[in-house]
């Protein structure tokens, strides 16, 4: 509120004494200041929620999964720590060590999908096809390249026993 608009404010006229004029200036000061902060606020609450309804299906032993459009932040993170390495001067995503192929899937897929494969009495799902099928799937579709060609994958997997 400038002063023209102080000068112009019905309230200003009704004053007592200084004190009331200066318990209205300090109120409007309040709210100047809550408004100034609001005006400064970058809210993409809004934003996200839109984002968060384009999702694709993943479908698998009857059941379709929910996924992002986009690959979610906590995977790109966890990939970024746990996947990407520099070889030859050159950065590659590797799957991760046998300790964190679990949690690869998990934060890629989700709690229910980790649940609903390991549970899964289906003899052809195994691994090496979630490596070699459905993660590259995923990536493609979130637009990540991501180089099966060699089946390097599998190698890693069958090295490590699973």
């Amino acid at each position: 509120m400038n002063d023209e608009n102080l000068k112009n404010d019905e309230n200003n006229k009704k004053f007592k004494d200084n004190n009331e004029r200066l318990e209205y200036l300090n109120k409007k000061q309040t709210e100047i200041a809550e408004n100034q902060e609001k005006e400064l606020v970058l809210d993409f609450d809004e934003a996200l929620r839109e984002e968060s309804k384009k999702t694709f299906k993943v479908k698998l032993n009857g059941i379709s999964y929910d996924m992002p459009k986009d690959m979610p932040m906590s995977f790109s993170t966890y990939l970024v720590r746990k996947c990407y390495k520099k070889i030859k001067g050159e950065w590659h995503i590797v799957m991760p060590d046998q300790d964190n192929l679990y949690m690869f899937i998990e934060k890629m897929f989700g709690k229910k999908f980790m649940m609903d494969i390991e549970r899964s009495n289906n003899k052809a799902l195994s691994m090496t096809f979630v490596f070699n099928t459905i993660v590259p799937g995923v990536f493609a579709q979130w637009k990540v390249p991501l180089n099966t060609s060699n089946s390097n994958i599998e190698k890693k997997i069958m090295s490590q026993g699973l």
